[in-house]
């Protein structure tokens, strides 16, 4: 659960976020980039360091954040250079879970003049060379996050974890509007295409509201003995949970593809994930955020499963 402080931060994010998809947020937003270009073309002649520093979307969290991160530690090493994100209020329970991103984060006050800026959004997960190395060496490095796995090793290839997101997808409607999915028909379809492939013994389910998933994925145990309980306590529990499967069936969140990105640096995974990510980006034949061995979930009369109604 939610800190009174953190309850109110997560508003902020959500209706940040919101508030960016209106049209007149649209057009403070073009704006604001006239004045910003306008500005830059000032400052480029003062910002002319090597190192840089990279400002994520300020409605972005956790799995979001990662993406920024493993490409600050990967154009880093490969350029030899500093290469950091800017801290972003929220960050503190993930700096602390794990202590080797502190070295890729720097407040907004300490950020050098001549250091040069970027705009975050590093979701291209393919194009990340380093991406085992940063799960190994910064992730799972992670005292903290290790014994978090050490927990979980009874997971083994005949166990199926399930991943659903609900929260702002749902509760907020302009986000639903862009990553909202027939998760009901979704888990079905998947379920039947992962039980096609192999006999699994037991199926878990995480997620951010499993009462929901109490309630409206009851159907898998035809397919398998399911448990639907909280294990651990904490959402880093959950994605060491995940990152400790050997097969996976994920919705469209980042928490849940960092969970088998993870997994992917520690053994063989077999993932299934939905023919999507969001509404903006449905229909290109590429999902930035998908790793090319995953497979793709389409439903059966439908381009994809984006709805705008609750599922």
């Amino acid at each position: 659960m939610f800190s009174d402080g953190n309850v109110a931060q997560e508003d902020r994010r959500v209706q940040g976020y919101a508030g960016s998809q209106s049209t007149v947020k649209h057009a403070q937003r073009r704006m604001g980039l006239i004045v910003r270009r306008l500005y830059g073309n000032v400052i480029k002649h003062v910002r002319t360091g090597e190192n840089l520093v990279v400002f994520a979307p300020p409605y972005a969290r956790g799995g979001n954040w990662l993406y920024e991160w493993a490409y600050a530690y990967e154009n880093g090493l490969e350029n030899n250079r500093s290469v950091r994100v800017c801290y972003i209020e929220g960050m503190d329970s993930w700096l602390e879970e794990f202590p080797q991103l502190q070295a890729l984060t720097i407040r907004k006050k300490d950020i050098p003049l001549r250091d040069q800026r970027a705009p975050g959004f590093f979701q291209d997960i393919e194009n990340r060379t380093m991406l085992s190395s940063f799960v190994h060496n910064v992730l799972v490095d992670s005292p903290s996050f290790n014994e978090r796995l050490q927990k979980f090793k009874g997971l083994d290839a005949n166990d199926l974890v399930i991943n659903v997101r609900r929260g702002d997808y749902y509760s907020n409607a302009v986000i639903r509007k862009n990553f909202g999915i027939d998760t009901v028909g979704y888990i079905k379809k998947a379920a039947r295409e992962a039980f096609d492939h192999h006999q699994y013994r037991q199926i878990f389910v995480v997620s951010d509201n499993l009462e929901w998933c109490k309630e409206n994925l009851g159907f898998l145990q035809e397919f398998a003995p399911t448990d639907f309980s909280k294990h651990g306590s904490s959402m880093f529990d959950d994605l060491a949970f995940l990152a400790s499967a050997s097969a996976l069936i994920l919705t469209n969140t980042t928490f849940g593809y960092w969970g088998a990105y993870i997994a992917e640096a520690l053994r063989t995974v077999t993932v299934y994930a939905p023919n999507m990510h969001e509404r903006l980006t449905s229909g290109r034949p590429k999902i930035m955020q998908h790793r090319g061995g995953w497979t793709k979930v389409a439903p059966e009369n439908s381009q994809n499963w984006l709805v705008e109604h609750d599922m």
